[in-house]
C-alpha cells in the first residue's frame, strides 16, 4: 500500500512538471510596443513617393506627413533629408525644435547631375529620440545629344551604285575599298542574303565576313549589336536634339529580314546607341533607304 502511494506521488509530480513545461512554452514573452513616430509619403499626382528613374538634373516633388506615436504622445522634434550618391552623404534639409504632434513637409528636389543611383532618406525624431525613416532611390539617366542622318542609300555586296558599309559616327556610306581603308570606323554593313533576307550585320558577324570576303583581308572587326526597337516610325521622327535611350539588351551582331517601316536599335563597340529607320527597301531587297539618329 505504501509502495502504491509512493508511485502515485511520482506520477503526480511528473504530470505537474509536464504541465508546467507546456504552460511555459505556450506563454511567449510579448513583443515590446512600437514607440516610433508615424511617417508616410504624400502620394498622388505630382509627387514622387517610390523609387523612380528620371533624367539627370530633373526636378521632382516629395512630401511627408509625420505624427507622434499614439502610445507615447511625444512631439516630433526634428526632420532631416539626406541624399547619398557614390557613398557620399549630403544633408539637404534639416529642421529642429519642431515641438508639434504633427508635421508636414514638401519640396521640389533636384535629381543628381550625374548618372547613377542616389538614395534620398527622410527621417523624423520625436522628443524621446525615437526615429522613423523612409527612403527612395532616384536613378538618373543622362540626356544625350542626338545627331541625325537622313535619306541614306545602301546596297548589297554586289551593288554597282551604292556602298554597303556604314560609319555611324559620321553617317558615311562606303563602298568596300573605302571601308577597307577605314575599318575602325565601320559599324555595320547591309546585304541581301539567300536565307537572311535584307540584313544589317556587324563586321564581327561571320555571314558579313563571308559575303564580303573580309577574312584574311581586314584586321579590325567591330562588334555592333542590333535589336528591333520598341518605338514606331513616328516615334523615331519625333526624336529631337536630345534623347534618353532605353536599356539595350540584345547580344546579336546582325538583324535579318528587314521590312519597310522597321526601326532598328543598335549599340556600337564604343557603346554609342542609335536608331535606324527603314524608309524603303526595293522589290528585290538589295537596296535600302534609311534615316539614322545616333548618340553624339
Amino acid at each position: 500500500m505504501k509502495r502504491s502511494m509512493y508511485f502515485m506521488g511520482l506520477l503526480l509530480l511528473a504530470g505537474s512538471m509536464v504541465f508546467t513545461a507546456c504552460k511555459k512554452d505556450d506563454d511567449p514573452t510579448p513583443a515590446p510596443p512600437d514607440n516610433t513616430p508615424v511617417l508616410t509619403f504624400i502620394g498622388g499626382a505630382g509627387y514622387t513617393d517610390a523609387d523612380a528613374e528620371m533624367t539627370t538634373g530633373s526636378t521632382f516633388k516629395v512630401g511627408i506627413n509625420a505624427a507622434e506615436n499614439a502610445n507615447t504622445n511625444k512631439n516630433i522634434e526634428s526632420f532631416v533629408v539626406v541624399r547619398t550618391f557614390n557613398n557620399v552623404s549630403t544633408t539637404v534639409f534639416e529642421e529642429n525644435n519642431i515641438g508639434e504632434p504633427n508635421y508636414t513637409w514638401e519640396d521640389d528636389l533636384l535629381a543628381n547631375a550625374a548618372a547613377g543611383d542616389e538614395r534620398w532618406t527622410f527621417t523624423v525624431t520625436d522628443k524621446d529620440d525615437y526615429t522613423k525613416e523612409l527612403s527612395i532611390v532616384i536613378t538618373t539617366i543622362p540626356i544625350v545629344t542626338i545627331v541625325a542622318y537622313t535619306d541614306l542609300d545602301m546596297g548589297s555586296w554586289n551593288d554597282p551604285n551604292f556602298g554597303s558599309f556604314m560609319a555611324t559616327a559620321t553617317g558615311t556610306v562606303m563602298i568596300k575599298p573605302e571601308a577597307e581603308l577605314n575599318q575602325a570606323s565601320v559599324d555595320f554593313a547591309f546585304y541581301l542574303g539567300d536565307a537572311n533576307g535584307s540584313t544589317f550585320g556587324a563586321p564581327s558577324n561571320s555571314d558579313v565576313q563571308d559575303i564580303f570576303d573580309l577574312e584574311g583581308v581586314w584586321t579590325i572587326f567591330n562588334t555592333t549589336l542590333f535589336e528591333m526597337a520598341g518605338i514606331s516610325g513616328a516615334d523615331f521622327d519625333a526624336i529631337g536634339g536630345t534623347y534618353t535611350f532605353p536599356e539595350f539588351t540584345s547580344t546579336k551582331d546582325d538583324i535579318n529580314d528587314l521590312s519597310n517601316g522597321d526601326v532598328v536599335y543598335f549599340k556600337t563597340k564604343n557603346d554609342k546607341l542609335g536608331f535606324i529607320k527603314v524608309n524603303a527597301i526595293n522589290g528585290k531587297g538589295d537596296v535600302v533607304n534609311i534615316d539614322m539618329k545616333v548618340m553624339q
